[in-house]
């Protein structure tokens, strides 16, 4: 049996690996429309629960976020192919007194605020790379938020480890909650 080397090849070998932090683009979206597609695809193979599922999110936001004066500001990484491989629901409320506060999409009723995460995304996000992506995903929300407050993040999808909850292990960080000011 032949060996195929050619790039392509090679590259489709490495992005079977998983993506590097580097690499991934990261995209903040403020509608469900422009992510509709793109979500409801990574559903298909992502880890997540029902409640990261663009229909109960979008149900979510028409019955209760919109009512709040709540904006979508959905996070989405993409790898060096363009596919989706993570993608992190939240709003921004601007009612409080700290200014833009992005939280979980789907508070109070969701039990779970993991994001969606491809297989692919999963093979090499350890803390390590979570807290670089996590830094791009925090310079990605400048301007659209001044304050990220995550509750509800499970330190296990199923079997699998939630890298976001490695975020969590920083000072002043809870395993339940932590809270990130992105003001200067």
């Amino acid at each position: 049996m032949a060996h195929d080397s050619s790039p392509a090849t090679q590259a489709e070998s490495a992005l079977s690996e998983g993506p590097e932090p580097a690499s991934l683009r990261v995209e903040v979206h403020s509608s469900f429309a422009t992510i509709a597609s793109d979500w409801m695809d990574l559903e298909t193979h992502a880890l997540a629960t029902p409640f990261q599922s663009f229909h109960w999110l979008s149900a979510w936001h028409d019955k209760i976020g919109r009512q709040r004066g709540l904006e979508p500001a959905i996070i989405l990484l993409r790898d060096q192919l363009g596919r989706p491989v993570f993608l992190l629901p939240l709003v921004v409320d601007r009612s409080g007194p700290i200014g833009r506060v992005a939280w979980d999409m789907g508070q109070p009723v969701c039990d779970y605020h993991a994001p969606l995460m491809s297989q692919s995304f999963l093979s090499t996000a350890g803390a390590d790379s979570m807290a670089e992506i996590w830094d791009r995903v925090l310079a990605a929300l400048e301007g659209t938020a001044d304050t990220v407050v995550l509750i509800k993040q499970p330190d296990r999808i199923g079997f699998t480890p939630n890298p976001m909850a490695s975020l969590c292990t920083a000072p002043y960080f809870t395993p339940t909650a932590f809270q990130t000011d992105l003001r200067p």
